[in-house]
């Protein structure tokens, strides 16, 4: 029996009080316990161990070395584990490596990736860390800024080769079809255990995949992870991580800050303060002038805080410099029709619903241009105003 954990948890040691974003001890060294007849109780091996060495080390533990060497074979990196257990041989690999691309793919932050050996840790992002983990097992000291030339290219060698190792042994992605039940297949998305062809990642070059060019994750980590708790319900944690957002160096990005108001204005929404949820995303659009989200999202704040005559007007100055943005369209075409300017409005609902690129918007416009001017209209309308007011 082998028991195994897929990930730890952040628990604020490093901002981040979940998991997802970094790759510290805390949320990658995880629990590995193995049971077998041929196993002596209570041996706690000090070998660094890889979850890429269980396969391998179950196999040895039932057929021996030979299937042992025929499931690495077959699976790529990783060994068994026994012979280090036993006190026989040494751990199959002395370097672990990690990465996590949710920052880069969400929020178009550097690519985050980590080498460790038993007695140092390299984090690889736009500021890179260097950690003795002897003298410093939490990762609160970062040795980088004052390392050696040498030790530097020494620990980029490394994660050279491990993302050389890791690159040749992939061979793309292979997923699983999903076989369960919809009520189960629905747990598992919402908890994202489940993944679609097209959001795969594949690995690039070498070079590409040692590129950390973007935001450091660790400036990101308290916007986004505000974002999450909005999605969560937990308005004072989100509330909290933003203000301490606001209070960092990060803050002076002007994506970060952008991305930051766009938060603020969402959790105002959510305690139903309109007015400031509007001026929240005036200042996203201050920050970050081509930031969509916040343009029609100001529009959106006016139009559920019972002002679409101050919504309207807005999103017809923000019409001007964007006139094919296709949600802005769509909320201000709401903005008329909460207006009682239904003509005007079904005339700019009916276009998108023909012309619009997004299906989703394409959708909408059409079901509202349709309503509209109908006896269900003042339904409709109450399900915009009030069916969202917690994630606009």
């Amino acid at each position: 029996m082998a028991v195994i954990s897929d990930h730890g948890e952040g628990l604020a040691a490093h901002l981040e009080d979940e998991h997802g974003i970094f790759v510290y001890d805390e949320d990658v060294r995880v629990a590995c316990i193995l049971a077998a007849p041929n196993l002596p109780a209570g041996v706690v091996s000090g070998a660094q161990a890889r979850t890429t060495d269980v396969a391998a080390t179950i196999a040895d533990l039932a057929g021996g070395g030979r299937a042992a060497r025929e499931v690495s074979s077959r699976f790529g990196d990783g060994g068994s584990l026994i012979p280090a257990i036993l006190g026989r041989g040494q751990a199959p690999d002395s370097v672990a490596y990690s990465e996590s691309i949710h920052s880069r793919r969400a929020y178009s932050a550097s690519g985050i990736k980590a080498v460790r050996t038993a007695n140092w840790k390299m984090i690889a992002c736009a500021r890179p860390e260097l950690y003795d983990l002897n003298r410093d097992p939490a990762e609160r000291f970062n040795l980088w800024p004052t390392a050696s030339e040498e030790k530097r290219e020494a620990a980029l060698g490394i994660l050279r080769e491990q993302i050389t190792r890791a690159i040749r042994e992939s061979g793309g992605p292979d997923a699983e079809p999903l076989d369960a039940d919809p009520e189960t297949a629905d747990a598992l998305r919402a908890l994202g255990y489940t993944v679609s062809r097209q959001r795969i990642d594949l690995p690039g070059s070498v070079d590409e995949e040692m590129n950390f060019e973007g935001f450091d994750p660790k400036d990101i980590v308290d916007v986004a992870l505000a974002g999450r708790d909005l999605e969560n319900g937990f308005l004072k944690k989100a509330e909290g991580k933003l203000s301490r957002f606001f209070r960092s160096q990060a803050a002076r990005n002007p994506a970060l800050r952008s991305l930051a108001h766009q938060n603020a204005a969402k959790a105002a929404i959510m305690r139903r303060q309109f007015a400031r949820a509007a001026g929240e995303y005036e200042k996203a659009l201050r920050a970050e002038p081509s930031n969509p989200d916040a343009a029609w999202g100001v529009v959106y704040a006016w139009n559920v805080g019972g002002r679409p005559e101050a919504g309207e007007r807005r999103g017809r100055e923000l019409l001007h410099s964007r006139p094919m943005d296709e949600r802005l369209r769509l909320h201000h075409a709401l903005s008329l029709a909460l207006l009682g300017q239904r003509s005007p409005a079904i005339e700019i609902l009916d276009r998108l619903a023909k012309d619009a690129k997004d299906p989703e918007i394409a959708g909408v416009a059409a079901l509202y241009a349709e309503k509209i001017g109908s006896a269900e209209e003042a339904r409709y309308l109450d399900v915009y105003l009030h069916a969202e007011t917690t994630t606009p």
